[in-house]
């Protein structure tokens, strides 16, 4: 696992998957684009953009990590284990940066 991943999206995009393959904190994400925009992580892959942000419906979904909002920084700090998966869904053209510090 490296330090930080950038994950780029044409377009926007559902579900775009991350495999963890060692002990880590994701520490920090970051969303950045030319115009506004959303994008969220989860652990569900059947999330997606529509389901979260743009027409949630009146339920609690216990597997969203963060949604964020293009130009800022987000302070996550959560370990996640070698063996998941973490799914990168955006609602517009845009690249999506996790940072990870590894677990020794």
């Amino acid at each position: 696992m490296t330090p930080s991943l950038a994950i780029g999206f044409s377009a926007p995009a559902n579900g775009r998957v991350v495999s963890i393959d060692q002990d880590v904190i994701l520490t920090t994400a970051h969303a950045t684009a030319a115009a506004a925009g959303v994008a969220f992580l989860s652990t569900n892959p059947a999330a997606t953009i529509a389901n979260v942000v743009t027409t949630p419906a009146d339920s609690a979904d216990e597997s969203i990590i963060a949604v964020m909002q293009t130009g800022a920084s987000y302070d996550i700090q959560i370990p996640i284990s070698a063996g998941s998966q973490i799914f990168v869904c955006a609602g517009a053209k845009m690249q999506v940066v996790l940072y990870f510090q590894l677990i020794t």
